[in-house]
């Protein structure tokens, strides 16, 4: 159950780094 929470939240973690890395690719830097 502790395990299967924390699995969750990592994911979760990944998804949001996901998407941050995208929306850092489309700045014009």
């Amino acid at each position: 159950m502790e395990m299967d929470r924390k699995r969750t939240r990592k994911k979760g973690q990944e998804k949001r780094n996901a998407t941050i890395n995208k929306l850092l690719k489309l700045q014009p830097y």
